[in-house]
């Protein structure tokens, strides 16, 4: 999950970088 989420933080904000973490993305 983490792993997906540093792509997201590239390109996206901090905060949605959180939600990824509460609503990851499948």
């Amino acid at each position: 999950a983490a792993a997906e989420a540093l792509p997201v933080l590239g390109h996206r904000d901090p905060r949605d970088f959180v939600l990824s973490l509460a609503r990851p993305r499948t």
